[in-house]
């Protein structure tokens, strides 16, 4: 029986992991000078977090959830999302006894039944970050300019910031009666989805993609007028920090994101190398969210990366992965040969250096083809004449040029490149 991976994952090799393992540790490095740490969340969760969080009637929990019943009979969810997952850690580990205000990210899997397409899978990855316990709008503000630094580390010159106030669970029910109230008189015109949206969470309708609905949903009144004072004073505030961090940005009144529970300001990044699911990032404000999960009201912020999209934009921008070190294949003439050079294999290896020993068994043909079959950058020989010299061959594999030095100066060599 022939297996076939199933419709929407991809299995990852070389060189795409050198992409993703870039994603990671550009995070790990960046992230922490903002005075973040890494929190990692099981893979599934309870599925009322994900459906009390995002909205029953979002288009996720309505249509995209992998859910199943343990063998316990208890609802679990393989995660669409990581904030829930995330939030139900800050109240689960008592952190707000610990400290208010923490700073998290995390990096993994995430779920989805949805049609894949250019950058979008079943099984896909999200790097995201989450404040919590600052409501000053100055951090959303510094998010904000975080990940625009994190995205031009990667050699992303292009790419727009949208930005909106979508305001908070005490003004936006007056929107939604105004947006529903105008929605109403199309309702014949709208599609089907639409339709369910308007009587669930005529919100959602800002989510769809069909032209038509588009053309009738341009005309609707803008979110941000019905705008409370202080959901207006906090954006205001936003916009203010964003100039003085020098941040570049597009003011979208149609922008909503996805989720139920983001209140007050949110954001996308976007780019328009992906089409039209040009989004690759999005996040915003969550301030009602810890406490619909049984916490003390805190304020709390976050943004999560499509991996996927966002490497797909490092690519189209030749952002190389490739880590910048030689790898090394080591050419062995036989059993004894082999036992000779370990030593000074495992010295390169500790020296930071990947080395790919030969097999005795094979021909020198055979492990000339195998170094270039596993794109080695440099061939290593040495024989009895190399051993007796102390000099070691040195084969460029690109250019075919070869030299004999002395075993010394090649480690003097390599302990300073690798310093």
């Amino acid at each position: 029986m022939k297996y076939r991976i199933p419709k929407g994952t991809v299995d990852l090799y070389s060189p795409h992991i050198h992409y993703s393992q870039a994603v990671y540790s550009h995070a790990c490095h960046l992230f922490t000078r903002y005075g973040f740490s890494e929190v990692v969340t099981p893979v599934f969760e309870h599925t009322d977090i994900f459906v009390r969080s995002i909205g029953e009637s979002s288009d996720i929990v309505h249509k995209e959830m992998y859910t199943f019943n343990d063998r316990s009979g208890r609802s679990l969810t393989l995660r669409p999302e990581g904030t829930a997952g995330v939030v139900r850690a800050y109240l689960g580990n008592k952190q707000t006894n610990v400290d208010a205000h923490q700073r998290w990210f995390y990096f993994g899997p995430m779920f989805r039944y949805e049609r894949p397409q250019k950058g979008r899978y079943r099984q896909f990855y999200q790097l995201g970050v989450e404040i919590f316990g600052c409501e000053n709008p100055y951090y959303d503000a510094e998010l904000i300019a975080l990940l625009a630094e994190y995205i031009e580390s990667f050699q992303i010159p292009e790419y727009d910031l949208k930005i909106n106030n979508i305001g908070c669970k005490e003004c936006r029910p007056t929107y939604n009666r105004q947006l529903q109230e105008y929605l109403s008189r199309y309702t014949s015109q709208l599609c089907n989805d639409c339709q369910y949206r308007l009587s669930h969470n005529p919100l959602r309708v800002f989510d769809c993609k069909n032209k038509a609905c588009r053309q009738i949903w341009e005309e609707a009144p803008l979110i941000h007028e019905a705008a409370c004072p202080s959901c207006q004073s906090h954006y205001e505030n936003a916009l203010f920090w964003l100039d003085q961090l020098d941040v570049s940005y597009v003011q979208d009144p149609f922008l909503v994101r996805g989720f139920d529970y983001y209140t007050r300001l949110v954001f996308e990044f976007c780019s328009n190398k992906l089409g039209a699911q040009d989004a690759f990032l999005g996040g915003g404000r969550y301030d009602n969210l810890v406490e619909e999960f049984g916490g003390k009201p805190t304020p709390a912020l976050g943004a999560s990366f499509g991996v996927e999209r966002l490497i797909l934009l490092m690519k189209e921008y030749e952002y190389s992965a490739q880590p910048d070190i030689p790898f090394y294949y080591f050419v062995v003439f036989d059993r004894e040969n082999c036992r000779q050079n370990v030593p000074f294999i495992q010295w390169m290896r500790r020296q930071g250096y990947p080395v790919l020993i030969g097999d005795y068994n094979r021909s020198l043909k055979y492990q000339f083809k195998e170094a270039d079959r596993k794109n080695a950058d440099y061939v290593l020989i040495r024989g009895e004449n190399e051993i007796a010299e102390d000099t070691i061959q040195v084969k460029n594999i690109r250019s075919s040029q070869q030299d004999n030095i002395s075993l010394s100066e090649f480690k003097q060599q390599a302990g300073s490149n690798n310093t």
